[in-house]
């Protein structure tokens, strides 16, 4: 099915409260992405929800279902191919162990006072990191960039 220039993020915290990053395999071949870390992503299928699409990408890429979902930040970045996208993020709460696909090597719940040690594939990942964070944790904050 073809591809719609909007990508999905799964940000999901343990009952530590630490995030899932996944490491990219290096069978990219392409310097920006081997070996960075991101979180479960994807690109929307035409005309699919972006719930339903968050959803899909988490399985096909952790083997991990929806528990539930909140879209909480969405805003336009540039690809690893240099072309504009609309990023939709979720706080998910997930079931499951995760499995890992071939895209990934690597998976770690990582202390979210600690992501910035981290090569992460997308500058605002930081940001939408602690933002789902306090979401998660009851916390309101400021909503731009919502």
């Amino acid at each position: 099915m073809a591809r719609s220039k909007t990508t999905v993020r799964a940000v999901i915290f343990d009952q530590q409260g630490r995030v899932l990053l996944l490491q990219y395999s290096d069978h990219y071949h392409h310097p920006r992405v081997d070996f960075t870390w991101t979180l479960p992503s994807g690109g929307m299928d035409k005309g699919e929800d972006a719930e339903v699409a968050v959803a899909r990408e988490l399985h096909e890429e952790t083997g991990l279902r929806v528990v539930s979902a909140r879209k909480f930040h969405e805003r336009e970045f540039v690809d690893r191919h240099g072309q504009s996208r609309l990023g939709i993020s979720f706080v998910v709460e997930a079931d499951g162990d995760v499995r890992l696909s071939e895209e990934h090597q690597a998976f770690k719940w990582v202390p979210v006072n600690e992501i910035e040690g981290y090569d992460l594939i997308n500058e605002q990942f930081p940001e939408i990191i602690v933002k789902g964070h306090e979401l998660a944790n009851g916390v309101t904050s400021d909503k731009r960039g919502c």
